[in-house]
């Protein structure tokens, strides 16, 4: 049975930020003679803790001393896979974690082992959105790789994913904090090869998670790529169409996005080819939704309403050879959902706008 850890005064965090105060280095005399075997209430060892620190020095010094890099703890995680998950103040010292994953991996830290709901350590720091991982990983030339049980998502999927979290934040503070998660796309992408457009279990590729998780920056990178982040008007217009196609930001009821979407040429009046709006034009996306300010913006790009020009959609929805007017007329009683304060008027509004359509007006009628 290992002996009881008992990791001194100061934790280790406090231990290494007081050294670093001091220009010191008192804390490393204890990671020397500490036992490498022992073990606290949790099952986490010396070598445990220090890495959660983001203390590499310490991290070295243990393996130095034979500290068992792939020793699980109780909750089923090792050194690496704690690390992973991102430490409270890791933003505050990305360096140290860089530092402490490249020590953990040279120390022979396995990427194989998994915690309690089957994330391995690549898939927690993706979910995380712990760049600096990611940046070891490359310097140390791991691949990481794996996707998830049942989901099957990829780590490209999994960014995506955790850009949810900045929904509700405005436009330049969202950018800012998706700026860890473009950094991860990049360095999987670039760096070890990942498709962008690999598919998850139901068939969603990680664009399509970004975008409806309101991405602002990593979703219109993985459309449209690097292109979005340079100064020109072209760059901030792609940024503004959040990586939707243009029956997605219909469908979204997204004036802003479809504006961009139209001035880049992005919103030709043709169906879609794949997608939950596969089947339809943008104009009969935004008409099956009566997102009245998208139809507008449309049918004053010369969207034509009365042009027969849906295909198949997918959910058993008769659009075939059916036009953008028909989807408006059909669309109080289509699947997707409606606007909660719909009224007749609006509904009249929107009739009225594509009967006076300018692709109507020149064509006669």
């Amino acid at each position: 049975m290992a002996a009881n850890l008992d990791p001194g005064p100061l934790s280790p965090r406090e231990a290494l930020l007081a050294d670093r105060r001091a220009g010191a280095a008192d804390r490393l005399p204890f990671y020397e003679v500490v036992s490498v075997t022992a073990e606290d209430g949790s099952g986490r060892t010396m070598l445990s803790h220090a890495a959660e620190a983001l203390d590499a020095e310490a991290v070295a010094v243990l393996l130095r001393r034979g500290a068992d890099p792939n020793a699980a703890d109780r909750s089923e995680l090792t050194p690496l896979l704690r690390v992973a998950a991102g430490p409270r103040d890791w933003p505050d010292d990305p360096a140290s974690l860089d530092e402490t994953v490249t020590v953990l991996l040279q120390g022979g830290a396995s990427m194989i082992p998994r915690d309690s709901s089957g994330r391995n350590a690549a898939q927690r720091a993706a979910a995380n959105l712990v760049h600096p991982f990611f940046r070891a990983l490359e310097k140390a030339g791991v691949k990481p790789s794996g996707r998830e049980e049942g989901t099957g998502d990829t780590l490209l999927h999994l960014v995506a994913r955790a850009v949810e979290a900045f929904r509700n934040l405005p436009g330049e503070e969202a950018v800012e904090r998706e700026t860890d998660a473009l950094m991860i796309a990049k360095i999987l992408v670039e760096r070890f090869g990942f498709d962008r457009e690999a598919r998850n279990s139901l068939g969603r590729t990680a664009r399509d998670l970004a975008v409806k998780a309101g991405s602002r920056l990593l979703a219109p990178w993985l459309a449209h790529g690097d292109e979005v982040l340079g100064k020109t008007e072209r760059c901030s217009l792609l940024l503004l169409t959040g990586g939707a196609t243009a029956q997605e930001a219909a469908a979204m009821r997204d004036e802003t996005k479809t504006a961009a979407l139209i001035r880049l040429g992005l919103a030709p009046d043709e169906p879609a080819a794949e997608g939950d709006q596969q089947g339809l034009t943008p104009l009969s996306a935004a008409a099956e939704a009566m997102a009245v300010g998208a139809m507008e913006l449309l049918l004053d790009a010369g969207a034509d309403p009365a042009e027969r020009l849906n295909q198949k959609a997918p959910g058993g929805r008769m659009t075939e050879g059916t036009s953008a007017m028909r989807m408006l007329i059909w669309a109080p009683g289509s699947p997707t959902r409606l606007p909660s304060g719909l009224t007749l008027q609006d509904w009249r509004r929107a009739l009225t706008m594509m009967l006076r359509a300018p692709a109507l007006q020149e064509w006669g009628g």
